[in-house]
């Protein structure tokens, strides 16, 4: 079995997008994988800053478009 789907998966699920699988599937999957496991916790630390970072502010530009 190759882990890329449930990675993909994870991918989704840390961006808040449809798994693109069942989520027990998923969850089956990680507590069987020690390395999808692993994975999924650097995932979320190394995308972590990006999730919560404040997005920065832009110049307003409708009159001018």
């Amino acid at each position: 079995m190759t882990c890329s789907p449930f990675r993909e998966a994870l991918s989704a699920r840390l961006d808040g997008e449809a798994l693109g699988m069942p989520a027990q599937e998923l969850d089956e999957h990680l507590d069987s994988c020690r390395g999808c496991a692993g994975w999924a916790g650097q995932a979320a630390v190394v995308t972590r800053p990006g999730r919560l970072a404040t997005a920065p502010s832009v110049p307003r530009l409708t009159a001018a478009v």
